[in-house]
């Protein structure tokens, strides 16, 4: 007998808000998402592979398309297997949101771009990285000009986020709509 299998989508934890709203919109009920860690949140190192994210049987997914950016290279391919798996590596995840051109303009300009999954957790990351504000304000500030949030709609109250964190740094900000 022929069994249906799903495309199985492994999306970073930060953008996980994002990819569901686009398969619950395009009424995909055979696409099913899983995450993996944020890495760029991450003080040390990821070396997990990354069929680790996946459920145990996989039997579920006919193929396994992972999307990623930098982080990458900071976790291992999953073994041969019976599972089609296709990494789709971008430059830059945040071209996932709106072009390209958009997104070097304001990292030109030294902003620090935040997504609304960063957001949802920032205290947790900041914590992770074992920052006192004072550490952070100092390491946020020598990299950064100005925090800029690319707002893609998917989560509600975003804007309070944006403004606690700003304020733990003392940083201007500003909401760029994206999506």
């Amino acid at each position: 007998a022929v069994t249906k299998k799903n495309l199985c989508l492994l999306i970073c934890e930060n953008y996980k808000r994002e990819a569901a709203a686009v398969i619950k919109a395009g009424e995909l009920a055979d696409v099913k998402l899983y995450t993996f860690p944020a890495a760029c949140n991450s003080p040390k190192a990821l070396m997990h592979t990354l069929s680790d994210f996946t459920p145990s049987g996989r039997s579920s997914c006919g193929r396994i398309v992972f999307i990623g950016g930098s982080c990458a290279g900071r976790y291992k391919l999953p073994p041969d297997g019976p599972v089609e798996f296709r990494p789709r590596i971008l430059e830059q995840c945040f071209y996932m949101f709106t072009n390209k051109e958009i997104i070097d303009r304001h990292m030109i300009e030294g902003a620090y771009l935040l997504t609304p999954g960063f957001l949802y957790g920032w205290l947790q990351y900041i914590e992770a990285m074992k920052f006192d504000q004072k550490a952070a304000r100092k390491f946020f500030r020598k990299t950064s000009a100005k925090l800029v949030l690319l707002d893609t709609g998917v989560t509600k109250n975003i804007d309070k986020k944006l403004r606690e964190f700003a304020g733990f740094l003392d940083m201007p900000f500003e909401t760029v709509p994206a999506g």
